[in-house]
């Protein structure tokens, strides 16, 4: 199980070994003293073989509507805390007709299961820090954690199926879908680091992607739409990438 008990130490233990990161030595060592010093609680979600979540609900949970598999006990789902009067059944019809959030919220006591296809999950406790995921790969998160969805790139994220990013901060657990093994690569404010957006998992903050459109990419990579859009990081920063596959991404319609 990948478990990682703060946003520095996963930027640390995914980094690129061919690179040059000098700050990644000093941040995890500053990130293991400080895990020393804070007690961190006991983790709501379970992994199991590998690619599904379990969900031990106690208390207020946040979870990825698509990604619903099963679940059993005496809980409730809305889209947001204040909607708990509609049942799972009316909650899933407006999910699939596309009227509410990719994030749906659950209360009450009992266990949720989340499947992720062929990804596997990993476990990040986020230590009073911030850090940015890509929509698409978030399966749950506890309610304590301040979250913000964003939407990239204006129009050009909702082009290729609604391209988003939830901005976390605070301390909480969060549960991610990865394809393959991450990598942590380093930007610098004296050049530009591009990536494909549906192959970027993760950014550190202070850092705000530009979303750009290159055609040429159809050509080069044959793959589709979302290969012709790419992002790009200027300023001294982290980001996440991974071996991602376009199924985990809504088609247009």
């Amino acid at each position: 199980m990948d478990c990682y008990l703060s946003v520095r130490d996963f930027f640390s233990s995914t980094k690129d070994p061919g690179s040059s990161l000098q700050k990644i030595a000093p941040i995890a060592q500053i990130s293991l003293e400080k895990s020393k010093k804070v007690e961190i609680p006991k983790s709501p979600f379970e992994i199991v073989n590998g690619g599904m979540l379990r969900v031990n609900v106690k208390e207020l949970t946040w979870v990825r509507t698509a990604s619903l598999t099963a679940n059993r006990g005496d809980l409730r789902f809305a889209r947001n805390p204040g909607l708990f009067n509609e049942g799972l059944g009316t909650f899933l019809y407006k999910a699939f007709m596309g009227e509410s959030s990719f994030l749906a919220v659950v209360e009450g006591e009992g266990i949720v299961y989340l499947s992720t296809g062929f990804h596997k999950v990993v476990l990040i406790y986020v230590n009073d820090e911030t850090i940015n995921i890509q929509g698409c790969n978030i399966l749950a998160f506890e309610s304590r954690l301040k979250h913000k969805i964003e939407v990239m790139g204006d129009l050009s994220g909702l082009a290729i199926g609604g391209l988003s990013f939830v901005n976390f901060s605070g301390s909480g657990w969060i549960a991610v879908a990865v394809c393959g093994e991450p990598v942590t690569i380093e930007s610098r404010a004296e050049y530009a680091l591009e990536t494909i957006p549906v192959r970027t998992l993760a950014w550190s903050v202070g850092m705000q992607p530009e979303v750009q459109t290159d055609v040429t990419r159809i050509n080069l990579m044959g793959r589709g739409v979302s290969d012709i859009l790419n992002m790009k990081f200027v300023g001294d920063g982290f980001v996440v990438i991974h071996n991602s596959e376009e199924y985990m991404y809504p088609k247009i319609k």
